[in-house]
């Protein structure tokens, strides 16, 4: 076979016959016109994070997510038809990588010889890339799994999953319960944080861009489900969160012990995540002393809303921020 002969599907096995023989016909493709141009000409379509640079005009391939990977891999397989399709995926900062330090909860007991339970790791990936792809539940996930199975297995393979396998409802539900939320939170909190794209230059030189961090408490979507007895109520799940304005991230999240305990949670919060050059916003609740000494001694800024829960400061703001002593 020769990068010119006639249409024909380039498989992995028909790769590893070339070894040591005939050199491979490799290009490069970013989108379906671009695949189907070289498909002709080359062995192998290589889809390559220098997308980054050469369609998103990125300073570098830094900024590079799974998900642009995803949708320009995509892309590229419905344009080749006869060259095998290849998704560059960076060794170095990977979601396999930072994946890899979350333990697994399950045991191997009862496992059927050559049946092994699908990788944590490879699960883990599974669960992101379909979150990312709109997926918002355990039936979701999974669903969207036997879907990749009948239009793109190759994707599944991909992400660790053993050939033709992807976890069922039942498995997800099992790993999701025993899981260790916090170190899957952290590893994929740092992940996020090394693929992001850097916050865009100022204008003026001597201007420092400093990106926002707010700083909220919400009940957990589906943690408690309204009942006509209040008394009966289950009293959900409380997360205090941190979102970055820029890179629109959740930058790390704490669980509160309950309704009025959003303080503690929120100090805590911001022990973990890096507040230097970041400006802080928050609603009334977070307008305290010890908070603000936190973020400042962090060397942070922020800026909280004055509101009548604190009638002292309110008035003290009133008298110093007056509009009458401007005139």
């Amino acid at each position: 076979m020769s990068a010119t002969s006639p249409l024909r599907s380039v498989l992995p096995p028909d790769i590893r016959a070339r070894k040591g023989g005939q050199p491979l016909v490799v290009l490069t493709a970013y989108s379906t016109p671009m695949a189907r141009l070289v498909d002709r000409h080359c062995d192998i379509v290589l889809v390559g994070d220098s997308v980054g640079m050469v369609v998103h005009g990125m300073p570098s391939t830094l900024g590079v997510t799974l998900e642009m990977m995803i949708l320009h891999g995509r892309a590229v397989v419905r344009g080749a038809q006869k060259a095998m399709p290849v998704i560059e995926a960076a060794a170095s900062g990977s979601l396999a990588e930072a994946l890899a330090g979350v333990p697994d909860p399950r045991r191997p007991y009862g496992w059927r010889p050559g049946y092994e339970p699908i990788p944590l790791v490879a699960l883990l990936q599974q669960t992101v890339v379909a979150l990312l792809c709109g997926a918002r539940s355990q039936a979701a996930v999974a669903q969207w799994g036997r879907e990749r199975l009948d239009d793109d297995p190759g994707l599944l393979e991909a992400l660790g999953l053993p050939a033709g396998r992807s976890p069922c409802v039942a498995t997800l539900h099992r790993v999701y319960k025993q899981l260790d939320v916090e170190a899957f939170e952290t590893a994929l909190g740092t992940w996020l944080a090394q693929s992001e794209t850097p916050p865009p230059a100022t204008t003026r030189p001597t201007q420092r861009r400093r990106e926002g961090l707010a700083v909220d408490g919400k009940v957990l979507r589906g943690s408690q489900p309204k009942r006509e007895d209040e008394s009966a109520s289950v009293p959900g799940t409380y997360l205090v969160a941190a979102y970055l304005h820029g890179s629109g991230r959740v930058a790390g999240q704490v669980r509160a012990a309950g309704k009025g305990h959003e303080l503690a949670a929120a100090k805590a919060l911001l022990k973990q995540v890096p507040i230097t050059g970041r400006v802080v916003t928050a609603d009334a609740l977070l307008t305290q002393r010890d908070i603000a000494e936190q973020i400042v001694t962090d060397r942070g800024d922020y800026l909280f809303p004055v509101d009548a829960n604190q009638p002292a400061l309110l008035a003290d703001a009133e008298a110093a921020l007056s509009p009458l002593d401007a005139c």
